[in-house]
């Protein structure tokens, strides 16, 4: 059985969970307003891929990183058949056109080597300053 100052304890860490909760949300609210309004301004683009028969692939990049993707993909090809959709979204514009799958596959590496390049990055923020770590739910 709890004793008063385990109980006591134990519903203090309960709410000091939920705020740093509560802190969390308001702060990806706060990120994704400012994620839609770089995508207005330009400066984001949406990238969303569908292959065949895929879940389609959606992801935020900026706008240097599309322009890279765009090089290597080249030119579009006229049909659907053995191709990978693309659709690039920024200012409310929308480019979409079918890829040949190898020229396809070069930019979504150059998509992975950015993630991976953002990914390393927050590593090394986090480890600098450990408070600013989002907590894990």
């Amino acid at each position: 059985m709890l004793s008063a100052k385990d109980l006591l304890a134990s519903h203090q860490q309960a709410e000091a969970d939920q705020r740093a909760h509560q802190q969390y949300i308001a702060l990806e609210k706060r990120r994704d307003k400012r994620k839609q309004a770089d995508l207005d301004a330009g400066r984001l683009v949406r990238v969303r891929i569908d292959g065949d028969g895929e879940e389609p692939n959606v992801v935020l990049v900026p706008a240097r990183v599309a322009a890279f993707v765009c090089r290597a993909l080249g030119d579009s090809q006229p049909t659907a058949r053995d191709g990978v959709r693309f659709t690039l979204t920024t200012q409310g514009r929308m480019n979409a056109a079918y890829y040949p799958e190898q020229r396809a596959c070069q930019a979504m590496l150059a998509l992975l080597a950015h993630a991976r390049a953002v990914t390393k990055k927050e590593q090394r923020r986090y480890r600098a300053c450990p408070a600013t770590k989002p907590p894990i739910f």
